[in-house]
């Protein structure tokens, strides 16, 4: 028993640190929804969210929890609006959606414009109308449609988008992506007429998140169908990713970007290596911690932020811990008892 025991902790305090020179892009908007006192979910990026229509909701998400409308023309929106004419960017998202009706926005950048001011919106929505049921990049008068279709199968299910632009003046420079769970597929632009001009007009809500856009009514006016969807783990980037890029973020792994270095000897404490409950961490730098929960098998099963994490859902074993601040990482083996 004692044998067993010394192997575990012998096991339970390895640590996987050291100079990685793997990078990471890092996203100038992070909303994982965690916080869902404030209605923010902000990863330490720019841009704490308000609710400015409707009223939120949040659920269990892919990891901790997810944000949903509660009804018609819910909203969350920012002041943020750091991406604005044609700039490439790069938005991901893990949606999940009830009902094939009606159509469910998930994000937009830049605010409302005069009707006739083409290209000024950016918006990514999931429209399931009249049997056209697909992930759609709007700028405002002209549009990408992703060509896969959905069906009630992929109904309550996690799938994973992807919007880019490369930088260059119109929608041929923008592609689409989802993955419904079979792999990446993606669809780019054709279109050469309408210039994007990502434009603020106003001193409200810049970047907005809809989570239900629209209701379908019956005869009489009445709403019976609310087009809600759920969102975790929204991303924007002020860069095009490449698809490499695209996988690591769905799959958690590192990517292409700044060099990463470990955190130094005092910088970063993980305890107790054996956790009934809380993981605590205690550090000097000035960086917002984020900490990744993995299993053997690599599957992300929890994350946090700051200092510390609760484990108490985690079925016994070991696990991989990583932490990250700033371009500092380090990875840590810990046993759930």
């Amino acid at each position: 028993m004692k044998k067993h025991y010394l192997l575990k902790l012998i096991i339970a305090i390895t640590v996987i640190a050291g100079n990685i020179n793997l990078n990471a892009q890092t996203p100038v908007l992070h909303y994982t929804f965690d916080d869902v006192t404030s209605n923010t979910g902000s990863d330490g990026t720019a841009g704490d969210l308000t609710l400015i229509a409707g009223s939120a909701a949040y659920e269990s998400g892919r990891i901790n929890n997810a944000y949903k409308g509660n009804g018609v023309d819910n909203a969350l929106g920012t002041t943020w609006g750091g991406i604005t004419g044609k700039a490439a960017r790069t938005i991901t998202a893990w949606v999940k959606f009830p009902v094939l009706d009606e159509k469910r926005g998930v994000i937009t950048l830049g605010s409302r414009p005069d009707a006739n001011d083409k290209g000024a919106r950016f918006t990514v929505l999931v429209t399931a109308a009249s049997g056209s049921n697909q992930v759609v990049l709007s700028i405002q008068g002209k549009t990408i449609k992703h060509e896969t279709i959905f069906s009630d199968a992929d109904l309550n299910k996690w799938i994973f988008i992807a919007v880019t632009h490369d930088g260059s003046d119109f929608i041929s420079g923008s592609a689409v992506s989802v993955d419904k769970g079979a792999g990446i597929v993606t669809n780019t632009g054709a279109d050469n007429t309408v210039a994007l001009n990502t434009t603020n007009y106003t001193s409200g809500p810049k970047t907005i998140l809809f989570s239900g856009w629209a209701a379908k009514t019956n005869d009489t006016g009445s709403v019976i169908e609310q087009a809600n969807i759920t969102i975790d783990d929204l991303r924007v980037y002020d860069v095009a990713l490449t698809p490499t890029q695209i996988i690591a973020v769905r799959d958690e792994a590192p990517a292409l970007g700044v060099k990463e270095v470990a955190f130094g000897a005092n910088e970063l404490k993980v305890f107790p290596s054996i956790v009934t409950k809380t993981l605590n961490l205690e550090s000097n730098v000035e960086e917002k911690l984020k900490i990744r929960v993995y299993s053997l098998t690599g599957k992300l099963v929890k994350r946090a932020y700051g200092k510390e994490v609760d484990m108490s859902s985690l079925s016994s074993g070991l696990y991989l811990v990583k932490v990250r601040a700033g371009n500092k990482v380090s990875n840590f083996k810990i046993i759930k008892e």
